[in-house]
């Protein structure tokens, strides 16, 4: 399993010149030992600082390094094979199969229009990788939310091994397939070695999933092992409400 990780300097964000800045002066070390979760409050810059992981945003100040190298460097499809972004409700309104959907993966590395068996058996592997065998063939707009978030990560998947970064994977989905797709998460940073970075609002799936936690709060990034995070009253600082928890089958369990 090789080793992929981001090394964040002084990273600051401002929309512009004359506006305060979103969050200032973060120090980040990020690696694959687990799934890594940004929380925050709204607008405290998680969304903006996981696309600038994403490379997506580069009109920054400071450094983002990954696997070693300025990530400002890579150019769009060298980038694009080194990570996948899934974005909150993506939503494909053309009348595409999941096998297409999880084939768009695959535009780095060909052109996916013409036949190609080994990216072909790239599809195929990352659907059955996700269990979506069986509706492989079904038109993505008839889908499920639980279904769509899987056969996303599948795309996500096709198109990069090494870095899966995730908005809010779990909003707008029950709890049966918000567990679910946790343990697929979960899945891939253990057992396939991908770098797993999430950003949720949800802290008992976090509390229960991730390895280690970033928070955005106070102008703020920071990052912090997981035990020593969940706390009631780091918590409670970081929501700017009261949240109380206890302890259940050796879970910690949040409630306010």
């Amino acid at each position: 399993m090789s080793l992929k990780s981001y090394n964040i300097k002084d990273l600051s964000f401002r929309w512009n010149r004359k506006a305060d800045y979103l969050f200032k002066d973060a120090n980040i070390v990020i690696k694959n030992t687990g799934i890594v979760a940004i929380l925050g409050r709204n607008g405290s810059g998680k969304t903006t600082f996981l696309k600038i992981l994403a490379g997506l945003k580069r009109d920054y100040e400071g450094e983002v390094f990954l696997d070693g190298r300025d990530i400002r460097s890579y150019g769009r499809l060298d980038l694009a094979k080194k990570i996948s972004f899934v974005e909150q409700n993506a939503n494909y309104n053309m009348p595409l199969s999941v096998w297409d959907i999880v084939n768009l993966g695959n535009y780095p590395y060909s052109n996916i229009y013409k036949e190609d068996k080994q990216l072909s058996r790239r599809t195929d592997d990352a659907i059955k990788l996700l269990e979506l065998d069986e509706i492989s063939d079904k038109s993505f707009t008839n889908l499920s939310g639980g279904e769509k978030q899987k056969t996303m990560i599948a795309r996500a998947l096709c198109q990069s091994q090494n870095v899966i970064l995730l908005d809010e994977p779990t909003s707008s989905l029950d709890i049966n397939n918000r567990v679910e797709i946790m343990k697929i998460l979960e899945k891939l940073s253990v057992e396939k070695g991908v770098l797993v970075v999430i950003v949720s609002h949800d802290i008992n799936l976090v509390s229960k999933y991730a390895s280690s936690i970033i928070y955005a709060s106070d102008k703020t990034i920071y990052q912090s092992d997981k035990e020593e995070f969940m706390t009631d009253e780091k918590i409670s600082s970081v929501f700017n409400i009261k949240i109380y928890s206890s302890v259940f089958n050796g879970k910690r369990i949040f409630y306010f």
